[in-house]
């Protein structure tokens, strides 16, 4: 051994670099990606039962008006219009929605027919269950449809 002190440690000098950083990133942007692919699931289901709830309201109010009218295009001046039977317009609103299984396929599926004048207005609404759950957000809404007909005379 020569004649200095040594102590016999090795010292390490830490530098303070990057290392660890992208762990970070990557758990960042796969929580932005999550959510971001929740809230497009949610949204595209929601705007595909509002879709539906239209279609079925268009479809009740045409049965409605064809149904309901069959009796009376020929029983006198109208103004170019059928009249609408209402008791007819709600019995054809219901075998309608029988028909298609919409109680079935909507679970609490409620309606309201409304006929004024020459005029058929079918309003619907359904519970809907959001497909992926997020705290804080409420599981369930209400889906509307609302649509209106009329028969002219040609």
């Amino acid at each position: 051994m020569d004649g200095g002190t040594t102590t016999g440690r090795v010292r390490f000098v830490r530098r303070r670099d990057d290392a660890g950083q992208i762990t970070a990133m990557l758990l960042i942007f796969c929580i932005c990606l999550l959510l971001t692919v929740i809230a497009v699931t949610d949204l595209s289901a929601g705007y595909l039962r509002r879709q539906s709830a239209g279609s079925l309201a268009d479809g009740a109010a045409l049965a409605a008006t064809s149904a309901a009218a069959a009796g009376s295009i020929y029983g006198g001046r109208h103004d170019g219009y059928v009249p609408i039977n209402p008791v007819a317009a709600r019995a054809a609103v219901h075998t309608y929605f029988i028909q298609t299984g919409a109680f079935v396929h909507y679970p609490g599926l409620r309606y309201e027919v409304t006929v004024t004048g020459h005029v058929v207005t079918v309003r619907l609404s359904m519970p809907f269950q959001l497909p992926v759950p997020v705290p804080g957000v409420r599981r369930s809404t209400i889906v509307h449809g609302t649509s209106s007909a009329e028969l002219p005379i040609y």
